[in-house]
């Protein structure tokens, strides 16, 4: 069979830390290769792949439709995608958040607004009995765009927030103090099975847990309550992912809520654990061969 893989990632990566390249000697090792490919390239011949894996096309709420249309030609190509893009379009937009709880799973409590008012935010901190908010798009990623808004700064903070969100849909939740105490957990799981667990913490004053933003990472074993809370989160899809990674807070009752469940392109922090790209490469290997 065709043993070449792509690799979906974006025209340029300045300015942010990816380590998916440290998968590609362990596909080498199982006699792969593996090619990169922005998402904004035209004219590929994907029938020239065994498998394509999006990585790292971290761009792509700029122009959210003409990615969704690449990954379209792709799977009408014949070549396995992973995630398949069943799983992309459902997680593309956050609103997935409300069908995971509808399925029983713990999120932190959302709300979506389109063209939110001050009025609208001001209801929100009294439904959610707190005076300390997140807004961020509901199409996004990086936590570009995300703010914390406090109640008692909402006239001083909102007038330079507002034209963000004039022509998109934002998703509301009640902050939680645990992000700076504690920190934000990341799941990783590879082909429906955990593979490793970070805990990334905010720098002093900020609220953002991407290493971009100056967050401090760490390689961490999860407790069980932890492990059994992402995990169901990730048995709930309607397909198991061939990659995942369940970002987790702990709420003010010290159980974990999903703050986010990554299926399109989260980064996997494949460096924090060494056994982590073989098991990575070896799950792809896996998925081209059944598709075989």
């Amino acid at each position: 069979m065709n043993r070449r893989c792509a690799f979906i990632t974006m025209d340029s990566m300045d300015g942010f830390v990816c380590d998916d390249d440290l998968a590609i000697p362990a596909l080498k090792k199982l006699n792969w290769e593996v090619e990169k490919v922005s998402w904004r390239a035209r004219d590929t011949d994907w029938g020239r792949f065994g498998i394509v894996v999006i990585r790292s096309p971290w761009d792509y709420p700029t122009d959210a439709p003409r990615f969704l249309a690449l990954l379209e030609e792709i799977e009408k190509s014949g070549t396995p995608l992973q995630n398949p893009l069943e799983l992309v379009r459902w997680n593309l937009h956050k609103s997935y958040l409300a069908s995971l709880s509808e399925s029983g799973v713990s999120i932190v409590p959302t709300r979506w607004l389109d063209q939110p008012r001050p009025r609208d935010i001001r209801a929100l901190f009294l439904e959610f009995a707190t005076d300390t908010l997140v807004i961020k798009p509901s199409v996004g990623a990086n936590a570009e765009h995300a703010h914390v808004l406090e109640a008692e700064k909402m006239a001083q903070i909102w007038p330079g927030i507002q034209p963000v969100f004039e022509y998109r849909q934002a998703m509301v939740q009640p902050f939680r103090p645990a992000i700076q105490s504690e920190g934000e957990y990341s799941l990783m799981f590879i082909d429906g099975a955990l593979s490793h667990t970070i805990r990334k913490k905010p720098k002093e004053g900020d609220f953002r847990s991407q290493e971009e933003h100056g967050a401090d990472i760490s390689l961490v074993e999860p407790e069980s309550l932890l492990a059994k809370r992402a995990a169901e989160a990730i048995a709930a899809l309607s397909a198991r992912p061939l990659y995942g990674r369940a970002d987790m807070i702990r709420n003010p009752d010290g159980d974990f809520e999903v703050m986010e469940l990554e299926l399109v392109e989260p980064s996997l922090y494949l460096r924090m654990d060494p056994a982590a790209p073989e098991r990575f490469a070896r799950a792809i290997v896996r998925r081209a061969m059944n598709r075989a």
